[in-house]
């Protein structure tokens, strides 16, 4: 009986290790599958509802995804943490050259080191950017009011903590048009502490740039946060981005989530979804899945029998 009982342990708790890491709650940032506050599952649901394909890549831009890179094709880049590589970065050129599109959005990510190996003479600030005046509840939720390109000026959009825009006087092959700008009442909070001192200059910053390169462009957000969920239902934050997706006529989505670092549970986790993946592929045969249900119902007829021989020896 002992022998029996170790064995269903053997089996079931495995199984229930796997149960709970594949459904234990996604909370990281950016994730699609992430319903809180911080997550882009709302984001994922609308963009799919406006029949655009959304692909969620999680492996490194490399010469292979040619095939899925043209002109109605956008990736989007949120707040990376890790960097690109040189293949990747001449991939990326390429794609904007041929008429792709790119959309960044970023504050106090990896998305400087982006921007300087793309040779986009553009940076991110290194503070916060607040408003005094023109906010949503506090003034490190400033509203943009006017982007002036597409016909977005009477559209409105709603920051969450962004920083601005810093163009740079260098000469490149990319043609940099700031489109939209904070009010008047907003300044640089250079010491973070979320109110405006002495030395923060009240002054209008720009918060949304488009770089053009050949045929296509990269559209540059100061703010990581205008999608997630807390945000995207205000004010016409996904109204903006779908206008954007429909003036390039983009039909494919590419979610960058391959320059973003995992916790040891996201890695097991993907490795669990993936071998599970290969297993239904593998199942896809009736020979096979008939073979292997009808060994695991041998597998639990034997066990059960032994399970209770042992129980009626104990009774004698």
């Amino acid at each position: 009986m002992r022998s029996s009982m170790i064995i269903m342990l053997f089996i079931t708790l495995p199984l229930l290790f796997c149960f709970a890491v594949v459904y234990t709650p996604d909370t990281k940032d950016y994730s699609i599958y992430n319903t809180q506050w911080n997550g882009l599952s709302k984001f994922y649901h609308y963009v799919n509802n406006e029949g655009v394909k959304v692909i969620v890549k999680h492996t490194k831009f490399s010469p292979s995804d040619v095939r899925l890179l043209n002109n109605n094709t956008c990736i989007l880049i949120i707040s990376p943490e890790l960097e690109y590589t040189s293949i990747e970065i001449e991939l990326l050129i390429n794609f904007v050259k041929s008429g792709g599109t790119i959309i960044i959005m970023d504050d106090f990510g990896k998305g400087d080191c982006l921007l300087e190996k793309m040779n986009i003479p553009l940076r991110f600030g290194n503070a916060p950017l607040l408003d005094n005046v023109f906010y949503s509840k506090q003034p490190i939720f400033p509203i943009i009011v006017g982007i002036h390109f597409i016909g977005l000026e009477n559209y409105t959009l709603l920051l969450d903590i962004p920083t601005y825009l810093v163009p740079l006087n260098q000469k490149s092959a990319w043609s940099v048009s700031l489109v939209a700008f904070s009010l008047e009442n907003s300044f640089i909070d250079t010491n973070w502490n979320f109110k405006k001192d002495k030395n923060e200059k009240y002054d209008i910053f720009p918060v949304i740039a488009i770089a053009k390169l050949g045929n296509g462009r990269v559209i540059i957000f100061s703010d990581s946060s205008i999608l997630i969920n807390c945000v995207i239902d205000k004010y016409d934050n996904f109204t903006i981005f779908l206008k954007i997706l429909k003036y390039y006529h983009i039909k494919t989505l590419i979610i960058d989530y391959a320059h973003y670092s995992k916790s040891t549970l996201e890695f097991i986790r993907s490795y669990i979804l993936t071998f599970s993946a290969l297993v239904r592929t593998f199942l896809s045969d009736s020979l096979i899945s008939f073979t292997l249900s009808l060994l695991i119902m041998i597998i639990i007829v034997i066990l059960m029998h032994t399970f209770i021989r042992g129980c009626k020896h104990e009774r004698m």
